[in-house]
């Protein structure tokens, strides 16, 4: 397991960033502001691991991935086997650019997107 991991970091209302943090539960966990999910949306061994009750204590809704919304702090990081790793420069850069910062129309629309999904914050 790696001691530190680069991965590319998406917050509400700004850009994203590439870091490099420390590759433990507790350090993820500050990330996205408590207990972690990992997502898989796509075909490669990319990861999204964001705040699995984000949704549910109503963060802000911050950018849309494969066609579903992602609510708070989120980061993407490699995954090899069973354990996160650091993304590759070339792939960093790239997901930065790809998820740069959520389009205004997103961030209009976050009481929408938690009535359409069911959440309870107006």
């Amino acid at each position: 397991m790696e001691g530190k991991i680069r991965v590319v970091v998406c917050k509400p209302d700004e850009e994203a960033y590439i870091t490099e943090i420390d590759n433990t539960l507790q350090a993820m966990q500050d990330l996205v502001g408590g207990y972690i999910q990992a997502i898989h949306p796509w075909k490669l061994d990319a990861t999204l691991v964001c705040n699995e009750e984000g949704f549910i204590e109503s963060f802000a809704c911050n950018r849309i991935v494969c066609g579903e919304p992602i609510f708070g702090t989120f980061f993407i990081c490699w995954e090899d086997g069973d354990e996160f790793a650091s993304l590759d420069e070339k792939l960093a850069k790239g997901l930065r650019h790809t998820y740069g910062k959520a389009p205004r129309p997103l961030h209009m629309a976050n009481t929408l997107l938690h009535l359409l999904w069911g959440g309870h914050s107006i």
